[in-house]
């Protein structure tokens, strides 16, 4: 019972952090409330709100997003960054289905596009606190 509580406790910030992914600015990093850990962020087109969370956290952060020219455009970001393949990881796929394990994600932040997540999907790759 205390797992669910905190597992939709995440779902709660993720859903609150929809604006913060729309607008980068100050502030995203608190609301995340994690210096260290994996995050999922379907959705982030461009990478973003990865890059922000990489300059500012350790984070582990994946990236998965719908259309190929997407995947290329936060790809080629992140990597002029120098952080594709270190600690930004972008892939392709439905955000119906996220490609991360079940019970990896420390944090789960769905962008402008990751509100077609299903619930039951974004708890699935969350792990239970």
């Amino acid at each position: 019972m205390r797992m669910s509580k905190v597992s939709l406790l995440i779902i709660a910030v993720a859903v609150l952090l929809v604006g913060a992914m729309v607008c980068e600015g100050e502030g995203v990093v608190e609301k995340v409330g994690l210096a260290k850990g994996i995050c999922v962020l379907p959705g982030d087109g461009e990478c973003r709100l990865a890059l922000e969370l990489a300059r500012e956290t350790d984070l582990l952060l994946y990236v998965q997003l719908e259309q190929a020219k997407d995947v290329e455009a936060a790809r080629r970001a992140a990597d002029d960054a120098g952080l594709y393949g270190s600690r930004i990881f972008v892939e392709q796929g439905a955000l119906g289905k996220l490609h991360p394990a079940d019970n990896i994600a420390d944090v789960l932040v769905a962008g402008a596009e990751g509100g077609r997540i299903a619930r039951a999907e974004a708890l699935r790759v969350l792990r239970p606190q």
